[in-house]
């Protein structure tokens, strides 16, 4: 509501997901659940709040007749990568970490 308010996305997109993107290097060195928890708060606030307004530019740039056509493909494509950082994310932690603490 405040980008509408302000009639300004692209520093609230921005900053959402440069901030929502950096919080997810401590997660590793993090071990208190608490901190985890609020470190993990913040990078879903910032991110609810980058991701509407990232749609909102986009359905503004995208002709009506091929909207529903065009933020269905950039969803498929964002959750796909998602999708694939998991299974990557997935392979290093087996293949490559699980090495190291073995071999401790």
């Amino acid at each position: 509501m405040l980008s509408d308010r302000l009639g300004k996305r692209k520093p609230f997109i921005l900053t959402g997901f440069l901030i929502g993107s950096l919080l997810l290097f401590p997660f590793p060195f993090v071990d208190k659940p608490l901190l985890y928890a609020t470190i993990l708060g913040i990078h879903f606030v910032m991110l609810s709040a980058a991701l509407p307004t990232w749609t909102t530019l986009i359905g503004r740039h995208v002709p009506e007749e091929a909207r529903g056509r065009g933020l269905g493909k950039i969803n498929g494509i964002s959750l796909g990568a998602r999708v694939l950082a998991t299974l990557l994310s997935g392979m290093v932690m087996t293949f490559v970490v699980g090495e190291t603490f073995i071999r401790m």
